[in-house]
């Protein structure tokens, strides 16, 4: 069989490319929200970074594709974190071994001297990159709320607690209400409320807050096509808590959520969720990802998301540094200590020859 793989950009897709680019994401279960074009096309409108489109075509049939993003000579990344975009990597029809290699292979040769760093969406088998001579961990778990049961179904599967929390925001009098651009003043001030002050406890960095141009480009980019929302808690007329969410093929996401923290004790967003799913089932959606826990670091945040009867399944992160690139940095250590360095060369060395191998 035929592949061959085509280097393409976002910003110059022709119609048919576009065309098979979708045909993929359609036909492959791996892929999310942040694998479409328009996802991706904000991305690079708001970063700047060069995007690059790999899109694998065997016997003349679209099969795979893969979008990264290039931020300066030595590192490319397949989602932008710092943009609260978290999955990426090769999106291949069938999970096909071979042609998620070509993918990689070409973007390696693309960027021979770049790190490349992959986060995969929830579950997955992390061998087909690991085998390529990435190093691959489990990054963080993400809860999946399943909805496909009958709305009686999906209220009996929430935890008692939760299910008292939500009858006791609608009895306080909160409101769920769909809100628009327009709104999203209101909305950042209850993000900002959330996060200000706040600190990522891995890196122990203040957390980085997103601009309201992003979120206007959100908006006016996904909601008009059916793949964002913005939901809103109101009280006596306030917003107190607010959500975006993101849709695509039959799961919905939960992309960002702010809250006003003076009137947690409304359980406002425990009916924020309940509703977001309720609305989610109403269209078909039979996913509701919850993104992203991490129980040892953030507890209260996982005990909260939990308590929605979710499957939880990892997520994968993996790097390639190239051979070489080792090699140069390990030549640091010639000097202080030669046998390390000898070491990693060997290492090196080894790398190549299974490469060649796999070929």
């Amino acid at each position: 069989m035929s592949l061959t793989i085509k280097h393409l950009s976002l910003s110059t897709l022709s119609p048919e490319d576009e065309m098979s680019i979708r045909q993929v994401l359609e036909e492959s279960d791996r892929a999310t929200i942040f694998h479409s074009i328009e996802w991706n096309r904000i991305l690079s409108r708001q970063s700047g970074f060069e995007d690059i489109v790999l899109l694998a075509i065997q016997d003349e049939r679209p099969v795979g594709v893969y979008v990264f993003f290039v931020l300066d000579s030595a590192l490319c990344y397949s989602s932008l974190a710092n943009m609260f975009s978290i999955y990426g990597g090769p999106v291949v029809v069938g999970e096909d071994a071979s042609v998620i290699t070509a993918l990689l292979r070409a973007a390696e040769s693309r960027k021979p001297l770049s790190i490349f760093h992959i986060w995969s969406p929830p579950g997955g088998n992390p061998a087909s990159i690991t085998r390529l001579g990435y190093r691959s961990r489990e990054m963080f778990k993400t809860p999946l709320w399943h909805l496909n049961f009958t709305e009686e179904e999906l209220w009996s599967r929430l935890d008692k607690d939760k299910r008292t929390k939500i009858r006791k925001a609608m009895r306080e009098g909160v409101t769920i209400v769909h809100g628009s651009s327009a709104d999203l003043d209101q909305y950042q001030m209850l993000v900002n409320s959330t996060l200000s002050g706040a600190y990522d406890p891995r890196s122990g960095n203040p957390i980085e807050l997103l601009g309201m141009n992003f979120y206007k480009q959100v908006m006016e980019a996904l909601e008009p096509i059916g793949l964002a929302r913005l939901f809103l808690a109101s009280y006596k007329g306030e917003y107190i808590a607010g959500s975006i969410v993101l849709y695509f093929k039959d799961t919905v996401y939960a992309w960002d959520i702010g809250w006003r923290r003076e009137f947690a004790n409304l359980s406002s967003n425990d009916l924020l969720a309940w509703t977001i799913a309720s609305h989610a089932h109403a269209l078909g959606c039979h996913t509701f990802d919850l993104m992203v826990i991490d129980p040892l670091v953030q507890p209260g945040i996982a005990k909260w998301k939990m308590g929605f009867g979710v499957e939880v399944l990892p997520c994968y992160y993996h790097l390639r540094v190239p051979p070489f690139r080792r090699i140069l940095h390990a030549g640091k250590l010639a000097l202080t200590n030669f046998p390390e360095l000898v070491r990693r060369v060997s290492a090196s060395c080894r790398e190549l020859a299974d490469r060649k191998a796999l070929k």
